[in-house]
């Protein structure tokens, strides 16, 4: 695999890994502690969109989803900035979105 200019190259072993992005922010990508995230998906809001099994309300169904058809790239970009009708959320921490992600990756 070839990486981008800027970008560190990772491979998708299930163990956190420090990818540094083209901006030079490091982002914590893979582990991560599913029922942190579960809370932090709680404690923010997001299981009134997405469900309290992310089976979708008023956002889409999260469970379920594949690495190819739900990118951690993606998931990270829309907590983080928002877009649609979801809102951002800046305010998490790299670690936090890392958490939240293992939560959503751990319900089928």
């Amino acid at each position: 695999m070839l990486a981008a200019c800027g970008e560190s190259v990772q491979t998708d072993t299930g163990a956190p890994q420090a990818v540094t992005t083209g901006l030079g922010a490091t982002a914590v990508t893979g582990g991560g502690d599913p029922a942190a995230g579960r809370q932090l998906f709680e404690q923010n809001g997001c299981i009134a969109c997405h469900g309290a099994n992310l089976q979708g309300v008023v956002g889409p169904r999260l469970a379920g989803r594949t690495r190819a058809n739900l990118t951690e790239d993606r998931m990270r970009t829309q907590i983080r900035t928002g877009g649609g009708r979801m809102p951002s959320f800046a305010q998490l921490s790299d670690a936090e979105i890392t958490q939240i992600i293992a939560f959503i990756r751990s319900v089928k």
